[in-house]
């Protein structure tokens, strides 16, 4: 299942406005599946992001939110997600937009 899937609609909308806003400072493949990169957040802090998309429950950020320990998916992930996969980011527009019709 990918990443942005397992974000609530809040947080998937707000990675896919931060990777059109380029808020995606760095990303790169670690190993197959698994890519980290830095995303700024709100108040231009940077996070560290970790994504895997084999075991996207092993994805990580250090942001407040995704620290609280309920591996939630965040915005950041999603960012970074849309970074790696930006075919990905156009199909998810195209959804939001069918929906909102």
């Amino acid at each position: 299942m990918k990443i942005v899937n397992l974000a609530s609609r809040e947080s998937a909308w707000r990675g896919y406005e931060y990777y059109k806003a380029g808020n995606v400072v760095s990303c790169e493949a670690v190993e197959e599946g698994v890519y980290q990169g830095k995303v700024r957040g709100s108040e231009n802090a940077v996070y560290s992001v970790l994504i895997n998309v084999n075991r996207p429950h092993n994805s990580s950020c250090n942001c407040p939110f995704s620290k609280s320990g309920t591996r939630i998916v965040c915005k950041h992930q999603v960012a970074l997600y849309f970074a790696a996969f930006p075919d990905d980011a156009v199909e998810y527009k195209k959804q939001v937009d069918k929906e909102q019709a």
